[in-house]
């Protein structure tokens, strides 16, 4: 049922412009990708295995009528790995635009924030989470299917969303995926016993209910200044990511899984300050009674002991980001530093009372803009693991690009953080597209 409002609005887009459609653009591209295993500190042995192996087609088409627009992307993908064939519409939108207002109705992806390639303020779209690195944060967006109101001021604008159907996260729960094993535990451990975890899979999940009442909503507002760019934002909806649950069989032999997912509301904001030649960019957010997990231990050991089971508890939750952008010449450098902060008692909590972490992203192109260099480096400072990723990309033609990507994962010194339990992910991916 969720998909009947882009459906809706792809069949009378179609119908009224089609035929006295003033422009109609074309255009996709197809790609293949290969990632392959190197080995790492303390798993030599998976060196050489297929991380990764899928071949996509990409499409889409925009009708231009006078004030309307009609657009739609969808893309096919064959996952080598699963022997799987997939299709998803991305976006079917229909747009009218008048003088100083306008109306998206259907399928769509919008950014939110000014962050590069950390989520703060970009609540509206939820991810494909089945990816470990997309090789673009904006990737792994998913689309929406909801109405969008603008206001279209000279120096202000103003989006309202009213998003009927709710659509999560995409979560690598199939088997054939190697981040299921590593995102999801295959045991736990609760005063002094260690139980296997029975299978989880989709059917393990609830959401919400589809009603008017479990709509979602949300609110930009932009002002571009002469001396910086700043944007608003409120929401109010469901959390992309669900809460779950670990619950002990009848026989107290095993651990059932389980997750459903809860409200959320954010209020936030993004500015970006041009400095001479850098831009300084500024987020923040607010998360009030935001849904945080309670950790597998604490739930199990409530159980055993037969006293009250928390999955989760609600706490308020402050995110921000400072970063830095500078481009001399043909270099771009940016610089970032975030940190997340959950106030209460959080000694039940899976996660930390305070996070943070820093990226560097460093890129330079050659030859005319057809060869790029590109490296990137986060790490996180709780238990100092870290990730660093380098790229090189050639341009064949306008057509043809071939790029190389390695990316390795490192463990902290004492646990092996957010990136290390990645490690046996570390590999290259060898990656071509043709588009068109």
């Amino acid at each position: 049922m969720k998909y009947k409002f882009a459906i809706l609005a792809l069949s009378v887009t179609l119908c009224t412009e089609y035929f006295c459609a003033q422009e109609i653009t074309l255009s996709g591209k197809l790609t293949t990708e290969a990632g392959i295993a190197l080995p790492n500190i303390n798993n030599v042995d998976n060196a050489g295995k297929f991380t990764l192996g899928t071949t996509t087609i990409q499409a889409d088409s925009r009708v231009d009528a006078n004030e309307s627009s009609f657009y739609i992307n969808a893309n096919a993908s064959y996952d080598a790995l699963s022997t799987e064939l997939s299709a998803t519409l991305k976006e079917a939108w229909y747009d009218y635009n008048g003088s100083w207002w306008a109306l998206r109705i259907g399928r769509q992806i919008n950014a939110w924030g000014a962050a590069d390639g950390i989520q703060i303020v970009d609540v509206l779209c939820p991810k494909d989470e089945t990816k470990l690195l997309a090789s673009e944060y904006s990737e792994s967006r998913l689309g929406i299917d909801a109405v969008r109101l603008s206001y279209l001021g000279e120096s202000i604008t103003a989006d309202f969303y009213c998003i009927p159907f709710f659509t999560p996260s995409t979560l690598p729960l199939k088997d054939s995926n190697p981040l299921k094993s590593l995102i999801m535990p295959r045991s736990v451990t609760a005063q002094g016993i260690t139980l296997a975890i029975n299978s989880f899979t989709e059917d393990n999940i609830t959401t919400p209910e589809l009603k008017i009442q479990n709509a979602e909503y949300a609110l930009k507002v932009s002002s571009y200044l002469p001396f910086a760019d700043l944007s608003l934002y409120g929401f109010y909806g469901w959390d992309d990511m669900p809460i779950v649950s670990y619950t002990l069989n009848s026989t107290y032999t095993a651990i059932d899984l389980s997750a459903e997912y809860k409200r959320m509301a954010m209020i936030g904001f993004d500015s970006s300050i041009p400095i001479g030649e850098i831009v300084l960019r500024l987020e923040g957010a607010f998360f009030p009674n935001r849904y945080i997990n309670t950790s597998a231990e604490s739930q199990l050991k409530a159980q055993i002991s037969r006293s009250n089971v928390q999955t989760s508890v609600q706490r308020n939750e402050t995110s921000a980001l400072i970063g830095i952008d500078w481009m001399p010449s043909s270099w771009t450098l940016t610089a970032q530093y975030y940190a997340d902060i959950a106030f209460g008692e959080i000694s039940d909590l899976d996660r930390e009372r305070y996070e943070h972490l820093a990226s560097l992203h460093i890129s330079k192109s050659f030859l005319q803009d057809t060869l790029s260099l590109s490296l990137e480096g986060m790490i996180e400072f709780n238990d100092f693991s870290s990730v660093v990723q380098a790229e090189l990309s050639y341009s064949l033609s306008d057509q043809i690009t071939l790029s190389i990507l390695s990316q390795y994962f490192f463990e902290g010194p004492n646990e092996k953080g957010s990136y290390g339990k990645y490690e046996d992910l570390s590999g290259v991916v060898l990656k071509g597209s043709f588009s068109f």
